[in-house]
């Protein structure tokens, strides 16, 4: 076959079918290879890998695709998270750097995620969480919207009449979880003196607020010890605080009046496990 020019030969089909056969030049001989086997096997590397507009990351469905097949292949930019195949059946990403997981919210696109590099899964945007609508709810459902927890510490007080003079503690030490609009707290209160101030008792500095309806507060699970008082004694919240009412029934009337300053001594224990709701 006579010379030719490459710029006067014919313009191949494209896309290739990786069938056609190519010249190349193997020690010194002149062979031939189809252009599918001209990179198998063999890393392809690039400074840099652009992907066209309107790709969809789930779908891949868009003008420009990047498909990895293989187990543990990547597709990383330097100094950013890389974005890795991990199997067939789903795509991972590892990363020593935070990554946001955007959302578009109409008008605008918002950050409403972010994993950390250790793994967690951070709530960017408040009120926002894990939807449970799939399942079938009870009927008296208000909201199958988990957004919200947190466990910490409390410091539970002591007041009689809203005063707390003079009182003091040998223990005062307490813990709180919060699951949703649900907070159960715990303590356990040792006076080593009940001070001077007079009138009805009270708990105070409880982590959240109680909600404003009946049905958001509970009587707790409370433990006195070297107190004294006539009848059953019942701790309530009181809506809309941070406070838990000290009751006593004395059994013969039907009402209760609040337990007061002289229910209680110096050394009196106070212990409690109470669970209620917030608005």
């Amino acid at each position: 076959m006579a010379n030719t020019k490459i710029s006067t030969l014919s313009s191949a089909s494209t896309p290739l079918s990786g069938s056609e056969i190519v010249p190349i030049n193997q020690s010194g001989t002149t062979d031939s290879v189809t252009v599918a086997n001209l990179t198998v096997g063999r890393d392809v590397n690039t400074a840099r890998l652009t992907v066209g507009t309107g790709v969809d990351a789930l779908t891949g469905n868009g003008t420009g695709q990047v498909i990895l097949t293989g187990a543990g292949q990547t597709l990383q930019t330097p100094g950013k998270p890389t974005l890795y195949h991990k199997n067939s059946v789903g795509l991972g990403i590892h990363s020593d750097y935070a990554i946001d997981i955007e959302v578009n919210g109409g008008s605008s696109t918002i950050v409403a995620y972010q994993v950390d590099p250790t793994g967690n899964i951070i709530q960017k945007v408040a009120g926002k969480g894990i939807n449970f609508t799939a399942n079938t709810p009870a009927s008296g459902k208000t909201s199958q919207l988990l957004n919200w927890y947190e466990e910490g510490t409390w410091t539970m007080g002591l007041s009689f009449g809203g005063g707390t003079t003079g009182i003091t503690y040998v223990v005062n030490t307490g813990r709180y979880i919060r699951i949703g609009k649900s907070v159960t707290v715990t303590g356990l209160l040792i006076l080593s003196s009940k001070g001077s101030s007079t009138g009805a008792v009270k708990i105070t500095g409880l982590p959240f607020s109680i909600g404003a309806g009946n049905e958001s507060q509970s009587a707790g699970a409370i433990r006195l010890g070297n107190s004294t008082f006539t009848g059953q004694y019942a701790f309530t919240g009181s809506n809309g605080t941070t406070t838990i009412d000290g009751q006593v029934d004395n059994g013969t009337t039907g009402t209760a009046a609040s337990l007061t300053n002289t229910n209680f001594a110096n050394n009196s224990l106070i212990q409690i496990s109470y669970t209620y709701f917030v608005d």
